[in-house]
């Protein structure tokens, strides 16, 4: 990924963020990827959406969406966020699958001899 968007997009492992970073809580950063979107918001209350939320600093993404929106900084893949938005089908999808793979990524990690995914 990081390969991917020319280092366009800062990684930071689950376990360097503090608690209470952006407002989200740290056992939330296991169950699935975020991709953080710093903007000045001007909203007070915390806006829950399915596959984000706002925050007055930010726009937390996660899932198969926050992929796609990283992704989407590199032209060659900035059709999958458009088909995300306007295939419900597609989105499905990428959604389950994410949530297959985001369940056993240890077990996917061990497979193919990848550290990238080890939670710590």
């Amino acid at each position: 990924m990081k390969k991917i968007t020319a280092d366009k997009i800062d990684f930071v492992a689950n376990y360097e963020i503090e608690d209470g970073f952006y407002g989200i809580e740290k056992n939330s950063l296991n169950s699935s990827i975020k991709f953080f979107e710093h903007c000045s918001n001007e909203i007070t209350a915390v806006k829950k959406y399915k596959y984000h939320e706002i925050f007055p600093d930010a726009i937390v993404y996660h899932g198969a969406y926050a992929i796609f929106k990283a992704l989407n900084v590199n032209w060659f893949f900035k059709p999958l966020l458009f088909c995300y938005h306007y295939l419900p089908l597609f989105a499905l999808v990428c959604e389950s699958v994410y949530k297959v793979i985001a369940q056993n990524r240890a077990k996917i990690s061990k497979a193919i001899g990848a550290d990238s995914c080890k939670i710590k």
